[in-house]
């Protein structure tokens, strides 16, 4: 019985240790959690351009190949249709399609202007 109320009290100081250090699902930790997401940009957004505003990006996005959503204008994101015409006989999944897609747009918003910075500041616009 003494072994059971040890492990008990142990594994309680475990848990209590857990919260004390960030662990905890509703503590302090999560308000950092919450933060650091809100401040997270889709890939879209780190492609900027003197004068563009969030519409043109899209647009911009949408001429580029990204599907013709809002997700697909902030990511970009590809249908399925245009990964299966981008896909090779080598290709054992959609990581090499989806990969050459990327590029593709990438050079597209390249051409038409657009720099990619990895660290979003006040010229990333989302939404």
């Amino acid at each position: 019985m003494k072994s059971k109320t040890l492990f008990f009290l142990f594994g309680t100081i475990l848990l209590l240790t857990g919260c004390v250090y960030g662990q905890c699902i509703n503590g302090p930790c999560a308000l950092e959690h919450s933060r650091i997401v809100a401040d997270i940009k889709p890939n879209g957004a780190h492609w900027v351009k003197e004068g563009a505003t969030s519409k043109s990006r899209m647009s911009d996005s949408w001429a580029c190949g990204a599907a013709a959503t809002v997700p697909g204008a902030n990511g970009p994101i590809f249908s399925d249709e245009k990964i299966n015409r981008e896909r090779k006989n080598f290709d054992k999944n959609d990581y090499g399609p989806r990969d050459r897609l990327f590029d593709q747009w990438g050079a597209c918003m390249k051409s038409k202007g657009y720099t990619y910075i990895e660290q979003c500041d006040s010229r990333c616009m989302y939404p």
